[in-house]
């Protein structure tokens, strides 16, 4: 791979000045890159995307996720000659911290300098995403060490067989696809979201002791650390280790708070009925998912596609409990539920319904005060988050991504914090249809906003622009009061989509038995990305059309054809070693390249007015508008893909002069000052 060609200049400094990136000149920025990487999920040794005994072993290692040192310039070069030089950095608490409470993995540390240090030469930039999903491996996801389940009393091998998880290692080929999210209403993903966030208010009588080393429930009352604060400090603490590591590192620009977190059951009304608007897979209510985890079988509808009921199901006959001996559910602890006469009882079914009153609350009822999950328990999160990261890393740019709320997902997520320096919203946005049902169709799609299906390209294309314009809102009015949006500029944070992306095995569909291989998608057989080229370029226009920055899920350097991103089935890389046929050509391994490789304004000398790119049609056309601000000395920057262009372009421009820098693939434009608005226009030549 050559390395003089596509020499695209860095980032430098960014900060953020109301809605808007900024760079040390004052010019806006709009950043574009990916998610690095997907199976960075999984530890690199031993690989578990197989059912297999090293599942439960603590001896692992993710040295070598997302790559090695030294292929780690074979993939900056290639996102740089994509134009995707601002990189979301998966680091899983469980590869920081995985060998026990305040046990570090010094190597994996090292490492993950040293990659990041390799990425500077390239001009990327990045920040470091805490990925988690459905809170752990053991759990049916990724993210947070084995430990920390077994400092409740959970014991990680009975998960699965009682129903407190559901786990890929466990199922491999019969696994239903993207049925790992329903681990969000499982016992052991909610009992673990519902103490890390809300443990205090919910949990008072578990507190965690340590013994050699080892941490276990107390059985003392009043003995050990309440768990909220012994979970939260310890994952503070471990992403404050590598905010140290990375400190000096003057391309790592901030830290994401949380992937995806949830509320788990906090905010649940009532926990003898099933609440949840999606259903798919094993469904269940919190409160069977406790008699589950203690021994006490349950009946359970299941449903083997989303919104089609198969049967019902009776889950746990071996009356396996989840909890260790000498243990109990800490929802039994605490006073939800009891046994008599050796049958469960449900004692406070809307024990998750009303917080404690706190000082300064107004309108507090006799069962407390409603719950507001954002206001109440991510607030304070991402107050003492900030804090433990920034002690060692001051500038450090906060993305702080609101929770997953699973019974309603389309609340909004407005956020009273305020005002914090340097501070960025940070959703993510996937088009459910298409993620669920591996298809795209151009004509068609389901309205998240108004909730019923529209119809043709064009209503399609607006139904996702205008749904990416509701979610910028919410870092738009991050410093609001409750019912109106913030007007003042320092009131505002910019929005910044961390995940968007969509399924590249279009067509897989599911196994046609429990034994039989998934279908090979056609585009894998074929070279055919055409419908995968269709639904990215939705994505993209409806992000071009809100001057959004954002990191596409995912680059996985690992993926396979077969086993996809190599978690729970997952496919949504837009590389691929597999469609890797010239390992000499950059673009080789691509998928969907022409929607994903786009020209794209990156350091504007002003206010984005307007951005638009036609990636189908022939003249492969570009436009811009801006306005200027008179402050800016330095040139607006214009990232030009020679992919998109390789026999060079034409340019158009309102005022003004440019200059092409065909190497590294930037324009640069110079406006007038006399003319307050400035367009450009970029075609085929």
């Amino acid at each position: 791979m050559c390395d003089s060609l596509h020499r695209t200049p860095g980032w430098g400094k960014i900060t953020t000045e109301g809605h808007w990136f900024k760079d040390e000149h004052g010019r806006v920025l709009l950043l574009r890159g990916v998610n690095l990487g997907g199976s960075s999920k999984l530890p690199k040794l031993p690989s578990d995307m197989v059912q297999q005994e090293d599942f439960y072993t603590k001896d692992v290692t993710f040295v070598g996720r997302p790559f090695s040192l030294q292929d780690a310039d074979e993939h900056f070069s290639r996102l740089r000659a994509w134009g995707l030089t601002f990189v979301r950095w998966l680091v899983t608490w469980e590869a920081v911290e995985h060998d026990g409470p305040g046990k570090y993995d010094e190597e994996y540390l090292e490492y993950l300098r040293n990659v990041i240090r390799k990425a500077q030469p390239y001009g990327i930039s990045l920040f470091i995403d805490p990925h988690q999903d459905v809170w752990s491996r053991w759990t049916g996801g990724d993210g947070a060490p084995a430990w920390t389940l077994e400092a409740v009393g959970f014991d990680l091998r009975c998960l699965d067989w009682a129903g407190a998880a559901m786990t890929y290692q466990k199922n491999a080929d019969s696994y239903p696809q993207m049925a790992w999210g329903t681990n969000y209403m499982r016992l052991a993903t909610a009992t673990m979201f519902s103490l890390f966030f809300a443990g205090d208010d919910f949990a008072p009588q578990t507190r965690i002791v340590e013994e050699n080393g080892v941490p276990m429930p107390s059985h003392e009352p009043g003995v050990g650390i309440p768990v909220q604060k012994y979970l939260q400090s310890h994952f503070i603490n471990a992403m404050k280790k590598v905010a140290e590591v990375l400190k000096d590192e003057p391309n790592v620009v901030g830290f994401d708070t949380l992937n995806e977190p949830s509320n788990g059951w906090v905010g649940y009304e009532e926990l003898d009925k099933e609440l949840l608007p999606f259903r798919f897979g094993a469904l269940m209510t919190p409160w069977q998912a406790m008699q589950l985890g203690s021994g006490h079988g349950q009946d359970i509808q299941f449903y083997s596609k989303p919104f089609v009921y198969s049967h019902s199901t009776f889950i746990n006959q071996t009356r396996t409990p989840v909890w260790r001996q000498g243990t109990q559910c800490v929802w039994k602890q605490n006073g939800v539920w009891a046994e008599e006469n050796g049958r469960p009882v449900l004692l406070r079914p809307h024990h998750f319904a009303w917080r404690p009153a706190r000082e300064g609350d107004v309108g507090a009822g006799p069962l407390g005060m409603p719950i507001d999950f954002l206001q109440d328990y991510m607030v304070p999160f991402f107050r003492e988050f900030t804090k433990g990261i920034r002690s060692v890393m001051p500038h450090a740019v906060i993305f702080a991504e609101p929770h997953c709320n699973m019974v309603d997902p389309d609340f909004e997520p407005i956020c009273r914090m305020g005002p914090e320096k340097d501070f960025v919203f940070a959703p993510h946005y996937y088009d459910v249809m298409t993620l669920v049902t591996k298809q795209f169709r151009r004509w068609v799609t389901m309205d998240s906003l108004k909730k019923r299906p529209v119809f043709g390209y064009r209503a399609v294309l607006k139904a996702h622009a205008l749904t990416l314009q509701s979610l910028k809102e919410g870092g738009i009015g991050f410093y609001a009061q409750p019912g109106r949006l913030a007007t003042r500029e320092d009131q505002c944070v910019p929005t910044f989509f961390g995940e968007i992306g969509i399924p590249m095995d279009m067509g897989r569909g599911p196994s046609s038995g429990d034994d039989a291989p998934r279908p090979t998608p056609q585009a894998y057989l074929t070279g055919d990305f055409r419908q995968q080229v269709d639904a990215l370029d939705a994505n993209m226009v409806a992000l071009e059309s809100n001057l959004a920055s954002f990191t596409l899920w995912c680059y996985t350097p690992d993926n396979t054809n077969k086993r996809g991103d190599l978690w729970n089935d997952e496919d949504l890389s837009v590389f691929s070693p597999d469609q890797q046929f010239d390992p000499e050509d950059v673009h080789s391994g691509g998928r969907a390249l022409p929607a994903l490789i786009r020209p794209y304004a990156r350091k504007i000398a002003g206010t984005p007015l307007r951005m638009a790119f036609w990636c189908q049609a022939q003249q492969r056309t570009f436009e811009f508008a801006f306005r200027h601000d008179p402050k800016i000395t330095e040139p607006t920057e214009i990232f030009v893909p020679q992919y998109q262009y390789p026999g060079g372009y034409q340019v158009e421009v309102s005022d003004g002069t440019y200059k092409v820098l065909f190497d590294q693939q930037i324009l640069l434009y110079y406006h007038t000052k006399d003319k307050e608005d400035h367009r450009l226009r970029i075609w085929k030549q």
